[in-house]
């Protein structure tokens, strides 16, 4: 049986070979490649070489549809999810190794192990503490002047106080990943960063800011041809433009984004788009579209949940009971028009 080492290195090299992605973003895969090798020189194989990881991988190629397509941008492997909850499960282990990496003076392997830490953490809803590693990761990566990845940290910093709520913080990061990825030429997580710093100024009814960010998106956008991020700009357009009652370019918007967010897997973007276009053929009057699309809304959401880390499921269940509640208001008056 392959070492997961190995299996680790098979991965990153079959991914090497798909569609390139900006030279700044970072890659898990990389990462716990670097850091399995740190990990084995220390002795510490426990945290790599259990098997689990590469009786996984050949488990997901087994499981891979023949020919996938060819716009679609691929999913988190099971292996890799795999080796994030290993991270929480082996948390004391994985400190260790990282207050090894800085005793030794081996600072880039301390921001790589926290980077992964802090996706991790993420990945199971620990948003604060996902918060505390990206933050110490960046503050490495000013120390060693290596900041090609920092916009992607500040990036997911917002990312972590909008999961709490923490709109105005999140806007805080968002502009400086902004920032950052400007000074770094990185367009990828520009656009990225100016789609969700757009998505809160929607929020807080700034829409004029809303707009200039995502004009600003839409250019870069023609360049880097991201579709996730093209999902998320237009259904973040679909919104404002319901919200200033400019119904036909919000359904278009909304239509497209749907359309896209489904051929992606993107449930979450999915049920977003499609919630606009039921409030916008509901406010046309067109109320049997509207149920239909209020119905592939919910069921969006249904699957999401299923899907979901516990914390997101706490905030996708109130989603679903705030939508489901005015569905069953829209029912009501359709079933009274009909009598």
């Amino acid at each position: 049986m392959p070492s997961d080492l190995d299996a680790l290195h098979s991965l990153t090299m079959a991914r090497s070979t798909g569609r390139g992605s900006e030279a700044s973003e970072f890659s898990l895969e990389e990462l716990l490649n670097d850091v399995a090798a740190f990990a084995e020189n220390l002795g510490m194989g426990e945290l790599f070489n259990s098997g689990r990881l590469a009786e996984t991988i050949v488990e997901d190629q087994s499981r891979a549809p023949a020919a996938p397509r060819r716009d679609a941008r691929p999913t988190q492997p099971h292996s890799l999810q795999s080796v994030l909850h290993s991270v929480v499960s082996l948390e004391s282990t994985w400190r260790e190794m990282l207050q090894t990496a800085r005793a030794t003076g081996d600072r880039d392997i301390e921001r790589k192990g926290l980077m992964l830490m802090a996706s991790a953490f993420h990945s199971q809803g620990q948003v604060s503490r996902a918060r505390d590693c990206y933050q110490r990761a960046v503050q490495i990566m000013r120390e060693i002047n290596d900041r090609a990845s920092e916009g992607a940290m500040l990036n997911n910093i917002g990312d972590t106080f909008r999961q709490e709520g923490r709109y105005a913080d999140a806007l805080a990061y968002y502009r400086l990943a902004i920032r950052s990825a400007r000074e770094n030429k990185n367009q990828r997580v520009l656009e990225m960063a100016l789609v969700n710093a757009a998505q809160m100024y929607t929020r807080t009814g700034n829409l004029r800011e809303a707009l200039q960010l995502l004009e600003e998106a839409q250019l870069l956008n023609r360049t880097t041809d991201d579709a996730q991020v093209r999902a998320e700009m237009l259904q973040t357009l679909g919104e404002v433009h319901l919200i200033r009652k400019e119904l036909t370019l919000a359904l278009d918007r909304s239509v497209s984004a749907a359309a896209t967010a489904r051929e992606l897997g993107d449930r979450d973007v999915e049920w977003r788009a499609q919630w606009v276009i039921a409030r916008c053929r509901w406010g046309r009057g067109d109320r049997m579209e509207a149920l239909a699309a209020a119905n592939l809304t919910l069921q969006a959401l249904e699957t999401l949940l299923e899907e979901a880390n516990p914390h997101d499921q706490k905030r996708l269940s109130r989603e679903r009971s705030d939508i489901a509640a005015v569905v069953e208001e829209w029912r009501r008056i359709t079933d009274d028009f009909k009598a």
